[in-house]
């Protein structure tokens, strides 16, 4: 049972990171707009082999600061399918649908949902791969 609350705690601590990292990374696009696209997809690959190594050190007391690292350096890989999308031809889209009379709603409903149901769902499970992949490492270097 101690075991299973230990797990409790550290996938709440990634996912804590994660999102500390989400908060982050939106408060950069507001700094530097253009430059997110690239700086997630130079700190993907990068995040995603420190997020493994981050979380089967062994590092005694620090072992929940290294498990909020690891969520943290876990966000920018997940978001990649999104930012890629994100990142292409979609203004122009956009800009088309408004001009055409669509308004907000139906922008949303018929362009954005559309475009951003698959790398929303491939950024999931993304997620879900890479928590599992930190739990399990975590759970078997840490005992």
């Amino acid at each position: 049972m101690a075991d299973l609350d230990a797990m409790m705690v550290d996938l709440a601590l990634l996912v804590a990171g994660a999102a500390f990292c989400l908060a982050v990374l939106a408060l950069l696009r507001l700094i530097v707009p253009r430059a997110l696209p690239r700086l997630l997809v130079g700190s993907a690959s990068g995040g995603l082999v420190g997020a493994c190594w981050l979380s089967a050190i062994h590092a005694g007391p620090g072992h929940k600061l290294a498990i909020f690292g690891a969520g943290f350096l876990i966000a920018p890989f997940c978001l990649l399918p999104v930012t890629r999308r994100l990142s292409g031809r979609i203004d122009g889209l956009s800009r088309a649908a408004a001009g055409l009379g669509a308004g907000r709603s139906a922008r949303i409903r018929y362009l954005w949902v559309p475009l951003l149901r698959l790398p929303i769902a491939l950024s999931f499970l993304c997620l879900v791969f890479c928590l599992t992949l930190c739990l399990s490492l975590a759970n078997f270097a840490h005992g």
